[in-house]
């Protein structure tokens, strides 16, 4: 088998095998809003351990294997993913404009995981795949780079009316950045810490999600000098939350900023 052949059924395996299994099922959309706390922790246990032994672990598994050991494979999934969200979010989206993107092109036609699936699904699905990627990733500054201006040109379609399904992906995949998320331009960084303060006032399941990555995020050597100019902007709202929100790890966050911008809470408390 040549060279072009070998490459052409790994992509393909990529694309129409492990990204359908990547996809959140019936069963866990319905846990979203009925049992979100085992929404979230199918999600991350993806991403990490990987230890539950389901389906969707296990393409998480496989996807990461052939990432890390088959040269151009993780290159070719960060983008198609970025890719597909592109396409997902496009105006009047079609297979026909899913031909403009060079990466896409060879399965705008006959791509089950393309042509059977809605926008919703299709971007979900792509961003949960960088999520899991996203310790391969995050050594990667060109790949980093693509996500950020996918992410940042498609903004108000992905921060604004797309579904909590999408938002929750989003949500993991920001966790998942770690210190990277503090290595982005100032516009993006402030962008996405809004939407994760915001998305703790949402649905259990995103707002859940929302707390634990942030979380993660709030205890990095980094935050507290990325958050400084953030403070006076987020302070008001997060305190806004506190008579309604009852979401693990909410308070911890906001015990977590006051410790870190102790003269700027102090400066907001004496102000009301």
């Amino acid at each position: 088998m040549c060279i072009r052949d070998r490459y052409q059924r790994r992509v393909h395996g990529i694309v129409n095998i492990v990204l359908p299994l990547l996809k959140s099922t019936p069963e866990e959309i319905k846990d979203m809003h009925s049992n979100p706390r085992n929404f979230i922790n199918l999600a991350t246990d993806s991403c990490e351990s990987k230890d539950s032994e389901t389906v969707k672990t296990e393409a998480a598994k496989l996807l990461d294997s052939i990432c890390e050991n088959i040269d151009g494979s993780l290159t070719f999934t960060c983008n198609f993913c970025c890719e597909a969200v592109k396409g997902a979010y496009a105006k009047e989206a079609s297979l026909e404009l899913l031909k403009e993107f060079p990466t896409l092109s060879p399965f705008s036609i006959n791509s089950p995981f393309l042509a059977k699936n809605s926008p919703e699904l299709i971007t979900e699905t792509c961003i949960m795949a960088l999520a899991v990627l996203m310790k391969q990733i995050g050594v990667r500054g060109d790949l980093l780079g693509l996500i950020e201006t996918t992410i940042a040109g498609n903004a108000l379609a992905l921060f604004g009316s797309s579904s909590n399904l999408v938002k929750s992906r989003l949500a993991l995949l920001f966790g998942r950045y770690r210190s990277n998320l503090f290595k982005v331009s100032e516009e993006f960084f402030g962008t996405i810490m809004k939407f994760l303060f915001a998305g703790m006032a949402a649905e259990e399941a995103l707002a859940s999600q929302c707390a634990d990555s942030l979380q993660t995020l709030v205890k990095a050597s980094e935050f507290k000098a990325r958050t400084k100019a953030l403070v006076d902007s987020i302070l008001p709202s997060l305190c806004g939350l506190v008579p309604s929100v009852n979401v693990p790890g909410f308070y911890e966050v906001l015990i977590t900023i006051v410790e870190k911008h102790p003269l700027s809470v102090s400066k907001r408390v004496v102000g009301l």
